[in-house]
């Protein structure tokens, strides 16, 4: 491109254009600009050409959930009081019985204090963390794997501990090979009672 002949035409189109001073210099600009337009684009253009915009990528951002069974994380004081305001229990009690494990509820209490038999165990797990997670996660329903998890933690896990999670007060057991644990009303009350065995036995 020969840039001298297109300056001296934008000039000349600007001098034909009897256009007042103050618009000369914009105009000659665009001019340039206009008269550069054969491919090439004009030398600003050359000197800098568009940057391309890199795609958006499709990777989700890490939030309230980091996996399949985690729930969206909350602090220790919302999920002890919005337990204790759906159950009754004092905030007291679930400070002693429960702590927060990257915002998952685990059982401050050792295997053997959550019951004589595996079966007992299991079930004080299923209720308590199913009720904890419900109420305090706000959680429409808790995959049984997160209770087979915490059965293990404490060492109280078995080959039964899917049939034993059948039939518990107000909670249904649903699904297929991936299994989870509704919450219903009457869990409550199955709730309060293993509260006060578990810390308070004997009290009326």
């Amino acid at each position: 491109m020969d840039v001298s002949k297109t300056l001296a035409e934008a000039w000349a189109a600007v001098e034909k254009a009897n256009l007042p001073e103050a618009l000369q210099q914009v105009a000659f600009k665009e001019a340039v600009a206009l008269l550069g337009g054969d491919g090439t684009g004009s030398q600003a253009q050359q000197d800098h050409p568009p940057v391309k915009k890199a795609p958006a990528s499709k990777t989700k951002t890490k939030a309230a959930k980091v996996d399949e069974h985690e729930s969206e994380v909350v602090d220790a004081t919302t999920f002890f009081e919005a337990v204790a305001g759906e159950t009754g229990v004092p905030v007291e009690d679930l400070e002693q019985l429960f702590y927060l494990d990257k915002g998952a509820p685990r059982i401050n209490l050792t295997s053997s204090a959550l019951g004589t038999s595996l079966k007992g165990k299991q079930v004080n797990v299923a209720v308590l963390i199913a009720v904890a997670r419900h109420f305090g996660l706000n959680e429409d329903e808790t995959s049984a794997a997160i209770i087979r998890e915490e059965c293990s933690r404490l060492r109280c896990a078995d080959r039964n501990l899917a049939t034993n999670m059948k039939g518990l007060a107000g909670i249904v057991l649903s699904g297929g090979s991936t299994k989870t644990l509704k919450v219903r009303p009457a869990a409550n009350a199955s709730f309060v009672e293993k509260v006060k065995a578990l810390l308070h036995p004997g009290a009326e």
